[in-house]
């Protein structure tokens, strides 16, 4: 009886560790771990598994800083009508992005003028069900497979996930598991303003 009290125990103990392991390797639990190719501002690709986003708090802290790692993009838009200021939240999760741009896009012709002109699109993003989505300088423009376009003006725009003691906690950069020139795997990290583009599989 001892001894198989004492199995029981290391069983339990075993899977306990397995399930801590599952939920702290994932950004977010119950997501698959997605692969992606990540290109930088120089041109060069990396093949990153288990790809997550990095949102950070500004400002001075005593310890540690506060930090989310989710699997999803968070855009928030600032809109003032009739003089009345609203926050509007979007959250586009990873599994359903195909690619995210920050360099080197192409614009429509027909949609740069609305966007602020053509140097004025800073993020164009392609969803896995084929629809587009054009980041101006004071609008969105959503366009459909269908040719249907939908437009979102905004008064400002920025990529946060909530706050922490009054301080906004905003996009940092990517992370996840990448080989080195060696073939040795490691920690993969490349901040937002590095990054060109992402290439979900």
């Amino acid at each position: 009886m001892g001894n198989r009290m004492v199995f029981r125990l290391v069983h339990v103990v075993v899977v306990a560790s397995l399930i801590v392991v599952a939920f702290t390797s994932n950004p977010q639990a119950g997501e698959p771990a997605l692969k992606a190719i990540v290109k930088d501002s120089k041109g060069i690709s990396y093949n990153v598994s288990g790809l997550y986003a990095k949102y950070t708090a500004g400002g001075t802290w005593l310890g540690s800083r506060p930090e989310r790692t989710r699997s999803s993009l968070f855009i928030s838009l600032s809109m003032t009508k009739n003089r009345v200021t609203t926050e509007e939240k979007i959250e586009l999760p990873f599994s359903k992005v195909r690619r995210i741009i920050y360099k080197d896009f192409e614009v429509p012709k027909d949609m740069q003028s609305s966007l602020g002109g053509a140097g004025s699109v800073h993020l164009q993003i392609e969803m896995r069900d084929g629809k587009m989505m054009y980041f101006g300088k004071n609008l969105i423009i959503e366009s459909a497979t269908d040719g249907k376009q939908k437009e979102t003006a905004y008064t400002s725009l920025s990529f946060k996930n909530g706050e922490s003691q009054g301080q906004s906690i905003t996009l940092d950069g990517f992370g996840g598991r990448s080989k080195s020139e060696t073939g040795t795997e490691g920690d993969f990290w490349i901040p937002t303003g590095e990054t060109a583009s992402i290439q979900f599989e």
